[in-house]
């Protein structure tokens, strides 16, 4: 039932332009193989690249790389590096020979791009993820009873975003990465009951696999180093009686090491090269914190069925062959991974490393779903809550896919503010840039206006006449200017106090729509006290401009349309604190506003 699923929601969904043709992580996994077998050229990548732009040109912001992409590192001498290790290209081999087999025969262009590739290298993902599933299930079968496998396998599969990395942006790693953690962890539990050659090679060339494609998974190492170890001394002579084994599992993780070397070899002429380029980690001040609870690609936000499985983790003190495994690999990955510089990790749904440690968290879900199973109440229970994540979880990609879920820049007051929609509101939009829940018309009333500019009494070379609202002149915002003239008052000066709201209002008009985001124009509300903000508000201007679709990415160019947000005085705010409304160009295109006003409200 669940490959059905996975499969229909592949084809429903239909997401060919997520990662590989669209650019970033999922072309740079993939760039090896157009790039080697077709385009050869492995060593600067500008046929490949140039290919892949053919199909999709999208924006990449702020690179210094000539190619045009951040996903190479450019060393020189015409040289590129590709940014990712080559384990996903590898394990996509045998898709994209396939994929090049169906271009040739029903005459599409043999690129590596057109829809044979494309979709030959999505299907692989669902072929790793359920690969490694059905041995997993081995696994689940040797310690739970068929009830909670059975729960155990629609919890995984349909209440995380395994789900989405699987059927919605199957270019990135994870669900190749989840397949190879379930390979890993039916051969070490095959090896430990019975040692023997074929379990040791396939340790050694599932975690070889795991730490070629992400290099930090080294420590994958600990699940067959450490499962049902009873002591030291045991486990050294366990060692000593099948060192043998040892060594082929250990050749088995060198060889796959050596394709990486020998790539990095060939262009930089270094064995062990480092090309991320100036990104990296942070260990000393990790947000482990923000990486498991902010609304903000949160872990255990986007995928809440994980608290159930930290909940199972008391269970493992009583079955122990899993403990020091997750004991060990479960603190250092999530401290490695939110040590990363973008700990929020862009492009997916949800925290996505932590995809790849469903395989290892499935123990204690299953050992807490297995207790659950065997009281009727409580297995009751245990279906409710693993079908209300997975509803929740089918529901936010579906929200997703629709423009609405947008996680890894999201928070906590769009999340409120979204819950449960199909479609999106101003409000929404509001909530999704401000990070502060709006308030109630109805509810709350004018009691001054504090600031108002017409923009009709200067000299100001950027009080301009051309383009207009009201009145004889309207304020250009340009590369050069790029601050509106605006407030700037203390709250006693204001007479403002806690709980009060702000409500900054402009008209506005642009000459051209922003290419991204980040570069939208704004509509800022702040509070500085000494010196020092103390709490930031802003909303963008260009998707509140005849948004029609009150899309996060809408707005028109060539319109006049009033913008409006509030902005609520902190708690315990001090009368010396200054607030601050303005406009502010971040792009350097024409902006032009007029009407610029502030004013206080507060409950009727």
């Amino acid at each position: 039932m669940v490959i059905v699923i996975y499969l229909t929601s592949f084809f429903l969904y239909g997401k060919w332009d997520v990662g590989i043709i669209g650019g970033g992580d999922s072309w740079g996994y993939n760039a090896y193989l157009p790039a080697l077998f077709i385009h050869h050229d492995l060593d600067n990548l500008k046929k490949t690249y140039g290919k892949r732009s053919d199909y999709h040109r999208g924006f990449e912001s702020g690179t210094v790389n000539p190619l045009g992409t951040d996903v190479a590192l450019h060393i020189g001498n015409d040289k590129q590096v590709i940014k990712y290790t080559m384990g996903v290209a590898i394990l996509q081999a045998p898709f994209f020979f396939l994929g090049h087999l169906t271009a040739k025969i029903f005459n599409y262009p043999a690129d590596g791009y057109s829809t044979p590739y494309i979709i030959s290298a999505l299907l692989a993902s669902i072929f790793y993820a359920f690969l490694g599933l059905w041995f997993l299930m081995k696994v689940w079968r040797k310690l739970f009873s068929e009830n909670a496998v059975i729960l155990l396998l629609l919890g995984i599969t349909l209440a995380t975003n395994l789900y989405y990395f699987t059927i919605y942006n199957g270019g990135m790693a994870h669900a190749y990465l989840f397949g190879l953690y379930g390979l890993l962890m039916y051969g070490t539990v095959k090896f430990y009951d019975k040692p023997g050659w074929k379990a040791a090679l396939l340790i050694g060339v599932s975690a070889g696999m795991i730490t070629l494609i992400r290099p930090v998974e080294i420590f994958c190492l600990f699940i067959p180093l450490l499962y049902g170890i009873k002591g030291i001394g045991q486990r050294f002579r366990f060692i000593a009686d099948n060192w043998k084994l040892y060594l082929i599992a250990a050749g088995g993780y060198a060889v796959i090491g050596t394709f990486q070397m020998i790539y990095w070899k060939s262009i930089t002429g270094e064995w062990i090269f480092y090309s991320y380029g100036n990104e990296g980690f942070n260990f000393r001040d990790p947000n482990i914190l923000s990486g498991l609870t902010s609304f903000q690609n949160g872990w255990l936000v986007y995928t809440p069925i994980m608290i159930l499985a930290i909940l199972g983790g008391l269970f493992l003190l009583k079955r122990r062959e899993w403990f020091w495994p997750i004991l060990f690999f479960m603190p250092i990955h999530i401290y490695i991974t939110y040590s990363w510089w973008c700990w929020y990790y862009i492009n997916g749904f949800g925290s996505r490393p932590m995809v790849e440690t469903y395989a290892l968290m499935s123990i204690p879900l299953g050992f807490l779903l297995n207790w659950m199973v065997k009281k009727t109440w409580s297995k009751f229970l245990a279906i409710g809550l693993v079908s209300l994540f997975a509803i929740l979880n089918l529901f936010q990609t579906y929200q997703l896919s629709l423009g609405i879920m947008w996680s890894e820049t999201a928070s906590k007051a769009y999340y409120i503010s979204t819950f449960g929609k199909t479609t999106l509101d101003y409000q929404d939009l509001i909530h999704y840039e401000s990070n502060e829940l709006q308030p109630n018309p109805e509810k709350y009333t004018m009691i001054a206006e504090i600031y108002a500019n017409t923009f009709e009494d200067s000299l100001d070379e950027h009080y301009q006449k051309e383009i207009t609202h009201e009145g004889n002149f309207a304020f250009k915002l340009t590369k050069e200017k790029t601050y509106s003239p605006g407030l700037s008052a203390t709250l006693k000066e204001l007479n403002a106090q806690s709980g009060q709201y702000f409500r900054i209002s402009a008209w506005c008009y642009k000459e051209t729509r922003e290419p991204s985001w980040w570069r939208m124009s704004t509509m800022v509300g702040y509070f500085e006290r000494g010196g020092n903000i103390h709490k930031y508000n802003h909303t963008w201007i260009g998707n509140k401009l005849k948004n029609r679709w009150m899309s996060l990415w809408g707005g028109q160019a060539g319109v006049w349309d009033e913008v409006v947000f509030f902005v609520k005085v902190p708690p315990k705010a001090k009368e010396t604190d200054i607030f601050k409304a303005f406009i502010q160009n971040s792009n350097g295109n024409p902006v032009y506003v007029d009407n610029l006003k502030v004013e206080l409200w507060d409950k009727r």
